[in-house]
């Protein structure tokens, strides 16, 4: 599901000054479930008291038309109209379209956690290669941020948000854990520096413009372990506030956040992940190859609409960019600030690529001899 920093973008053609679409945009997970929530929550018109159920319709309003002819045509109308289920977003729909961000979008490759480990881990060679994987997928997060800062300059994406409390999702990865700490007071507002309380400090990379500077990390919250629908009500995924924003590279699309947990199975959990990931995130995989043509396989593990974790799998492409990494990969709105992992077997054509991963940034799309296709790419930190 899109947020409300999406939606008020989302313009049709020959539309009124301010009008927007109708469409209904859902996620990656459970189509009814999810279509339900947005059922209940709907702030245009809620408890949708002025819809009636075709039953309702039957029973109740149809003694509204003065003839029974009237009454069965209006009932043949009724069984006409049809519901709509796209899905894909053309690639061919212009950059100004109220649908450009989503172009290339089907979501049919973006797996749960779940059928990831169940179908695609024997893609690595090994044990321990799988356990590297799915310490990554342990320590990608989701981001909610309610806060637009007023210190966004006009030419931001989200200026016109300034000031609004309105939330936008984005991914980050914890990049850091810090030992268990016993003897100094936690920063965090629960204990306001002043209690003495074991905890573990984390910092979570993602992108600059999703979390542009302390105001809005003091406003945003990270979401650990949303791996599927269940994992909010059965108390599996846990939810910090960040606490500070440093590290910033605007024009690299970078930044870290910084926040602490109490909870011992959480903080346990996540130093065995990181662990696992002692050489660097992007160590050597044997990962089988996509294709034969481009052996070097992009993986990315993010929160598309702000659902459940997922996986998606795609190839690098050739860039002339030094500072960036362009890739197939499958992304949507959300996936902004997700962990980029990439495997290369002897890493011959990453010579320069650094420890940590790159952090999705954004997509374009370009036209080849081949048609027209949407690339997405990020920042070399």
């Amino acid at each position: 599901m899109l947020s409300m920093a999406h939606l008020s973008g989302l313009k049709g053609p020959r539309q009124p000054v301010g009008g927007q679409h109708e469409c209904e945009i859902l996620g990656p997970g459970l189509e009814g479930a999810e279509s339900a929530a947005n059922w209940k929550r709907c702030k245009k018109n809620p408890g949708h008291k002025q819809f009636f159920s075709v039953q309702d319709f039957r029973d109740n309003q149809r003694t509204r038309f003065h003839t029974d002819k009237e009454c069965e045509e209006m009932l043949a109308r009724i069984d006409l109209t049809v519901k709509l289920r796209v899905n894909w977003t053309s690639l061919n729909r212009p950059d100004d379209d109220g649908f450009s961000a989503l172009r290339g979008a089907d979501h049919k490759q973006f797996f749960s956690v779940q059928d990831f480990r169940d179908n695609h881990l024997t893609r690595f060679h090994t044990d321990k290669e799988r356990e590297e994987m799915l310490a990554r997928i342990d320590l990608t997060v989701k981001l909610r941020v309610n806060w637009t800062s007023l210190n966004r300059p006009d030419d931001d994406g989200f200026s016109a948000l300034r000031g609004a409390e309105l939330c936008r999702t984005g991914t980050g990865f914890i990049r850091y854990i810090g030992d268990p700490v016993s003897n100094k007071p936690c920063p965090c507002s629960e204990c306001d520096g002043k209690t003495k309380r074991k905890f573990w400090s984390l910092n979570v990379r993602t992108v600059h413009h999703v979390v542009f500077d302390k105001e809005e990390a003091n406003k945003t919250k990270i979401d650990l372990f949303y791996d599927d629908e269940s994992s909010t009500s059965d108390g599996r995924m846990k939810t910090l506030t960040a606490l500070e924003h440093g590290w910033a590279t605007p024009n690299k699309d970078f930044c870290d956040l910084f926040c602490v947990t109490h909870d011992e199975t959480v903080g346990e959990r996540l130093e065995s992940a990181r662990k696992c990931l002692k050489l660097g995130e992007q160590n050597v995989l044997g990962l089988f190859p996509l294709g034969k043509k481009n052996p070097d396989t992009v993986m990315i593990v993010s929160h598309p609409h702000g659902q459940p974790k997922t996986v998606t799998i795609g190839e690098r492409r050739e860039s002339e960019e030094r500072a960036n990494i362009e890739y197939d990969t499958p992304t949507c709105p959300g996936s902004s600030g997700a962990p980029v992992f990439l495997f290369d077997k002897d890493m011959k054509n990453f010579p320069h690529l650094p420890w940590y991963s790159p952090a999705h940034s954004g997509s374009y799309t370009m036209t080849t001899p081949e048609g027209t296709v949407q690339l997405n790419f990020g920042y070399l930190w």
